[in-house]
């Protein structure tokens, strides 16, 4: 798959695998490098490495997105269920539009961004991210699971 065109300004990309070669001519003189390409899918084995990859890091709850040694994974949703300021939203029947909604809304961020953080230290973790959100381990294990763990936390006084 090469392409050039024969003008002053043009550009000639061959792509083979995952190596790109670049040429670039401009008045006459020739530009030449070669950069490999990063762009695999998230699903993809290709360029599999020993460190799990954030495919979403608006899925992050704590941590760091961009240096992390031992994560963890978590369901929000099935923790969110066992937040009773959460289940007041729910029983009452609350929408986005209610002044209410909002203010138990904060109430349950806050005790959800607790309780991540708190069973996240108690196990040892340094990242807790929704599953599905991240690559899993090179070695086909699983990512330690902290929704059960959550849940406790926020159970306790």
């Amino acid at each position: 798959m090469s392409r050039s065109i024969a003008t002053n300004r043009s550009v000639s990309i061959s792509l083979r695998a995952s190596i790109f070669l670049v040429t670039v001519f401009l008045g006459g003189v020739t530009f030449s490098w070669m950069a490999h390409s990063y762009l695999t899918s998230p699903d993809s084995d290709v360029g599999a490495t020993a460190d799990p990859r954030i495919r979403d890091t608006t899925k992050v709850y704590f941590g760091s997105a961009s240096r992390f040694s031992k994560p963890a994974v978590i369901v929000r949703k099935d923790v969110y269920d066992k937040i009773p300021s959460y289940q007041r939203i729910q029983s009452e029947g609350l929408r986005r539009s209610d002044a209410r909604y909002h203010l138990l809304l904060e109430k349950t961020s806050k005790a959800f961004r607790s309780a991540v953080k708190r069973a996240a230290r108690t196990n040892g973790r340094d990242l807790v991210i929704e599953t599905g959100a991240i690559t899993p381990p090179a070695d086909g294990g699983k990512h330690l699971d902290l929704t059960a763990a959550t849940i406790a936390e926020i159970k306790k006084p």
